[in-house]
């Protein structure tokens, strides 16, 4: 045991880090051979990604689906063949599987200590939860991977540590995420801050790239909502939230409309037979989506009231949510855990960083709590904008970021305990 414990402590970062990656294939080659491949092709958002599709390669953007997420759906689907959705899951997995790598390069620009970098890393890659999102068709598989490798590039700019590309790439790459799932606005202001303490601490070395880049991928989403309003009448990304806001307002009772179940089918060939997939299309609810979008307006405080219900809703829900429903019942009580206590232990993080910021301001400690106000904003985000379900899902994206928050502390703390420091 002491012979094992010498080599992985004098192992490099790199031969750490493969083996890490490595592994993770393997768990998720060993998890799937037990569990099997469950796609998650029989709910209507993966039927809404698949219509979205061919409406963009029509040569018109969706109404209720930004366009990376449904372009790729239809790309591996192309000739409308089902098993196109398995190379899809793949590819998904072949994303993830580099994002381990990045995660533990990432926690390195933070600690010089292989224990933290292994341990939180591990805890990334080894998520049998997370690993089942691999799989399945909808955004939050891409967006979990998507996270790791934004956060790679702000800690980069923060520290200085940022090459010309990597300044260039960082706006590039959230415009990405927003057109992959609108919910990672929230992580905009996070760029923008990062921007603005690099070139405070004058750790910025490409200011006009950095600029460049951030004004065209604004033109980009400005052009995008303005196309969106002139063919859809509303000037967003989507109207999910739209659809999202009626279904809260009906079950609070602040909307009278009934909710107009308009279901289509969307059809693959399948070597066997053709699928059905429930596909939900708004034409028939644009009178009920456009009351509650006035309501939503003129009753501010009475719908930030049904959210906070929503929020105490939402304590029983198990983070990661596990959506494979072979395996969720072993894997709650395994590695999943209550949103209450998800809540809970966010919250002592956050605390924890701010005393920390306080009592020894540091660029480390700054990185600690902007992954503090990451994890905030996606709460946030989800319980302001979401209807009233799948809140663990669709905060799913925040586990990276918590991660990297608990190595900043772990980093900290020992930090704290020297005389001096030079972060």
């Amino acid at each position: 045991m002491t012979r094992l414990k010498s080599r992985i402590m004098n192992a490099s970062d790199k031969q750490c880090m493969w083996f890490i990656t490595l592994s993770t294939v393997l768990l998720t080659l060993l998890w799937y051979s037990i569990v099997g491949i469950e796609l998650y092709h029989v709910k209507g958002d993966t039927g809404t990604y698949l219509a979205a599709g061919r409406t963009i390669f029509s040569g018109t953007i969706d109404e209720l689906r930004t366009p990376v997420y449904p372009i790729l759906c239809q790309i591996f689907t192309m000739g409308k063949y089902f098993n196109g959705m398995y190379l899809l899951s793949a590819f998904q997995m072949v994303v993830f599987f580099v994002s381990v790598p990045y995660l533990y390069k990432t926690i390195a620009l933070l600690t010089k200590r292989k224990t933290v970098k292994c341990v939180f890393t591990c805890l990334y890659a080894w998520d049998l939860p997370i690993l089942n999102y691999t799989a399945f068709i909808f955004t939050e598989s891409l967006t979990i991977s998507s996270v790791v490798f934004f956060a790679y590039m702000l800690i980069s700019i923060i520290l200085g540590k940022a090459s010309r590309s990597i300044c260039i790439a960082m706006p590039l790459f959230l415009l990405f995420m927003i057109m992959l799932r609108p919910f990672c606005i929230c992580f905009v202001p996070l760029g923008l801050i990062a921007y603005a303490y690099a070139y405070h601490k004058k750790a910025l070395r490409h200011t006009t790239a950095a600029i460049s880049s951030t004004l065209i991928a604004a033109i980009i989403v400005l052009g995008y909502c303005a196309e969106h309003k002139r063919l859809y009448g509303r000037f967003a990304l989507s109207n999910v939230s739209s659809i999202n806001r009626a279904i809260v307002l009906i079950r609070n009772g602040m909307l009278s409309e009934s909710f107009p179940p308009y279901v289509t089918l969307v059809e693959l060939q399948s070597p066997d037979s053709v699928r059905h997939i429930r596909c939900w299309r708004v034409e028939q609810a644009k009178q009920c989506m456009e009351k509650a979008d006035s309501v939503y307006a003129h009753n501010l405080l009475k719908y930030a009231t049904s959210r906070v219900s929503a929020f105490d809703m939402s304590l029983g829900e198990h983070f990661p949510a596990c959506p494979h429903h072979h395996s969720a019942d072993y894997l709650h009580h395994v590695q999943c855990m209550k949103l209450a206590q998800i809540y809970l232990i966010l919250a002592i993080l956050c605390l924890v960083q701010a005393i920390l910021l306080f009592k020894r301001p540091s660029t480390l400690g700054f990185i600690g709590t902007l992954m503090s106000i990451a994890c905030a904003s996606t709460v946030f985000t989800t319980l302001w904008a979401s209807a009233d379900s799948n809140f663990a899902r669709l905060m799913t994206p925040m586990f990276p970021c918590l991660c990297l928050l608990a190595a900043c502390i772990v980093e900290q703390f020992d930090l704290s305990l020297k005389p001096t420091s030079t972060r």
